[in-house]
């Protein structure tokens, strides 16, 4: 089977998990949204829960490629964590509670969370520093430390709005903590481009 036909099922299976959540979509749903075999989807993956993964790799990649953009596009690190943040909001609408609260149930290779997250938090740690360098961000700031606290905060808001707080905006909650955590860290100078970027762009943090 192509690699065209995989991409495919990956896309329209992404989309049918992140809006209806994975338990509520069976592959003969996929299947029959592509206009396709069932045994099509399983030639190309072993079960639901290698399909899902690979969901998982695609939004993730999709989601470097937009922050790559971003990096190329901006001149400094807060222009970049602001557009990261808007990034965020923007992927994070598109995706129902009800995944996040399936992607509990779903195995996952050794080490997978683990490295990805440790990946995220030594590039945060870099740009940190690079803040610091170059007068955006606070000289006492420890770059290590603040990368642990973003990484972490946002991955026990998501739990805690999964296992506590269902009814909570998700969306919301994590890009408020990423703009008070940002200004938090910031000179003047790193705070006045804060302030020019938010009258420019929409960030949602309240609503």
């Amino acid at each position: 089977m192509s690699e065209d036909t995989k991409e495919r099922i990956i896309i329209e299976a992404q989309n049918l998990f992140c809006i209806n959540g994975i338990k509520r979509i069976t592959m003969d749903e996929i299947a029959e949204r592509m206009s396709i075999s069932k045994r099509t989807i399983y030639e190309n993956f072993k079960d639901k829960n290698e399909l899902v993964l690979e969901c998982l790799r695609h939004l993730q990649k999709q989601f470097e490629n937009e922050e790559k953009q971003i990096e190329a596009n901006y001149n400094n690190v807060v222009e970049i964590m602001m557009y990261h943040t808007l990034l965020i909001q923007n992927s994070l609408k598109n995706i129902s509670l009800q995944f996040w609260e399936d992607l509990k149930n779903i195995k996952f290779p050794e080490d997978y969370h683990n490295k990805k997250s440790e990946e995220k938090r030594i590039k945060l740690e870099m740009a940190i520093q690079r803040g610091i360098r170059e007068g955006y961000y606070r000289e006492s700031v420890n770059a290590e430390v603040v990368s642990i606290a973003f990484c972490n905060g946002i991955r026990n808001l998501v739990k805690d709005c999964i296992e506590t707080n269902p009814k909570l905006n998700i969306n919301n909650i994590v890009t408020m903590f990423i703009s008070i955590l940002l200004r938090g860290i910031c000179t003047n100078k790193g705070l006045e481009i804060c302030d020019k970027l938010e009258k420019r762009i929409t960030f949602n943090f309240m609503q």
